[in-house]
């Protein structure tokens, strides 16, 4: 009998109105996302990569934790960087799981 009361025409250009201005700011957001752009971990830090690629050369288990603790970075900036060794063949990842990584240095 009863039903749903129907929107009055300005309830609905005021609904309409807040979805664009949401939409607007979500494609907004977007568009900053894709303009930044990933930096590469070693640019990060303030140590030479030369130099942490001697250091780690001597370690016989580098994990991000060793590294991070060593240089005074963030672990997640030494995670990036160990991957980054990695790619580059400075270092071999031994094992990983979900929570760490294991490398070695690789062999020269």
């Amino acid at each position: 009998m009863g039903g749903k009361k129907r929107p009055t025409i300005s309830q609905l250009e005021r609904r309409m109105r807040l979805l664009a201005r949401k939409e607007e700011a979500r494609s907004r957001r977007a568009r900053a996302l894709k303009k930044e752009e990933k930096k590469p971990a070693s640019l990060l830090i303030q140590v030479p990569l030369e130099t942490i690629m001697k250091d780690l050369k001597r370690i016989r288990c580098i994990t991000p934790y060793v590294v991070a603790t060593r240089y005074n970075i963030k672990i997640s900036t030494a995670k990036k960087l160990l991957r980054e060794l990695a790619e580059k063949g400075v270092i071999r990842l031994v094992d990983k799981n979900r929570r760490v990584a294991i490398y070695v240095p690789a062999a020269s």
